[in-house]
């Protein structure tokens, strides 16, 4: 009876780490001090002086020295484990396990970021454009923009003046702008006794076009005119809101949504007292021909 001959286990490197790994390594740590301390100086910065720029750039700095963290870290991790029998394939994948987390949580921040910037925006302001002396007035401010708010919005620029005898209103083809609430308001001020009828039913409040056409009745005191579709662009308040844009949006600084309001307020007032003049069409009406 012959003896079995003993088994040999045959080993080899699990090694697969590049060449440059170790100067990879170093220049991560190096790069992450700087873009952390640039990161520092500009939240500081920002927070000192006000600026959301500043800050939103800090913001912006911390996604890359995090990015860069979790390089330097698998960097790290790779090369103490690098013989650690326990990985069959060597520690070089945990690189790629690092940019899989890393944009991971990029996505996450840039939602967050787009979740901020909507909430900012989610502020209407709901003005008035004087056509004859090109002033704004009578601004309404809330966190909605919703059939009751536009009729109290109405309701307060008709009451700003107990002097005019009529108003007119240059609106879009907007839903709040033909709503129930408003017809009603307006047969109120016109002291109109007729049966509106049910909306979506019979009578003035049947339809959009039924309601629309109401508040077009050149009788009432109070008139609304609406642009075609498509072509809000024709109504003036469109040249002063890209003025607004210009002069104050696009190169603003906004702490909160709170503060905005605040300035965009402030700068009608500027405008009524410094810029406001009527604004003259130059396009003649004359079709246009290919």
């Amino acid at each position: 009876m012959s003896s079995a001959a003993p088994i040999t286990v045959e080993r080899h490197s699990h090694v697969f780490l590049g060449e440059g790994h170790a100067s990879g390594e170093r220049r991560s740590w190096a790069v992450i001090a700087l873009c952390g301390a640039m990161m520092v100086a500009e939240i500081v910065g920002g927070l000192l002086f006000g600026s959301i720029a500043l800050v939103a750039d800090g913001m912006h700095m911390s996604t890359h020295a995090g990015a860069l963290l979790l390089a330097a870290l698998a960097y790290r991790y790779a090369r103490r484990h690098a013989e650690d029998a326990r990985f069959s394939f060597g520690t070089g994948k945990l690189g790629d396990l690092a940019g899989f987390t890393s944009a991971v949580i990029l996505a996450m921040i840039a939602l967050l970021i787009g979740y901020e910037a909507i909430s900012r925006l989610l502020q209407p302001v709901v003005i008035n454009f004087d056509v004859a002396t090109g002033q704004v007035f009578s601004p309404s401010s809330g966190p909605t923009r919703t059939e009751a708010d536009f009729v109290t919005h109405v309701q307060r620029t008709v009451e700003s003046d107990a002097t005019a005898r009529q108003w007119h209103f240059v609106v879009d083809n907007l839903d709040i702008h033909r709503s129930e609430s408003l017809v009603r308001y307006v047969a109120a001020l016109a002291n109109c006794s007729d049966d509106l009828g049910v909306k979506y039913v019979r009578g003035v409040l049947r339809s959009k076009a039924s309601r629309a056409a109401f508040l077009s009745d050149p009788t009432h005191p109070v008139v609304f005119h609406y642009t075609p579709k498509h072509a809000s662009w024709l109504n003036q308040v469109e040249i002063w809101l890209s003025i607004l844009v210009r002069k104050l949006l696009r190169r603003g600084n906004f702490r909160s949504v709170e503060d905005l309001r605040n300035q965009v307020l402030s700068f009608i007032a500027y405008f009524n007292r410094t810029m406001a003049k009527p604004f003259k069409w130059t396009y003649q009406g004359k079709p246009l021909r290919v």
